[in-house]
């Protein structure tokens, strides 16, 4: 009985002002925390997806070099001539900027190559064989 008595005397109430006010607040901040919360699960969500998609991605190319080193080994290997770019007179260079007909024919080489990326040899690659193909016909 005593511990009774002693939890009552120390019990003590709080007038709250604006209640209804103050429980709008309360259940609109709860509002926004379970938006919130929805958002960040979307995106982990889409995060996962992305990880999964990358990994078949992956997958996919692996499967795509496998194939393509499978066809260049089936396919008969070709050489093609090379040609050399005959070397400039530099006296005829400064006096006249003509170019002869001989000059015209020649492809002009490349000098520097820029690095390709996997897909981008890939495609190189695919448009080498779609021109050999071509000339076959």
């Amino acid at each position: 009985m005593a511990s009774t008595q002693q939890n009552s005397s120390e019990l003590f109430y709080v007038g709250i002002n604006h209640k209804n006010e103050l429980r709008r607040a309360i259940l609109e901040s709860s509002k926004e925390m379970i938006q919130a919360l929805k958002a960040y699960r979307h995106i982990k969500d889409l995060e996962t997806q992305k990880t999964d998609m990358i990994h078949d991605l992956n997958h996919i190319m692996a499967d795509v070099r496998k194939l393509d080193n499978k066809l260049k080994s089936q396919l008969p290997k070709l050489s093609l001539p090379t040609v050399k770019p005959k070397s400039i007179d530099k006296s005829k260079s400064q006096t006249s900027f003509r170019p002869t007909s001989q000059a015209k024919s020649q492809p002009i080489p490349a000098v520097m190559k820029p690095k390709l990326s996997e897909v981008d040899k890939l495609e190189q690659e695919l448009m080498e064989i779609e021109n050999k193909l071509k000339r076959l016909r």
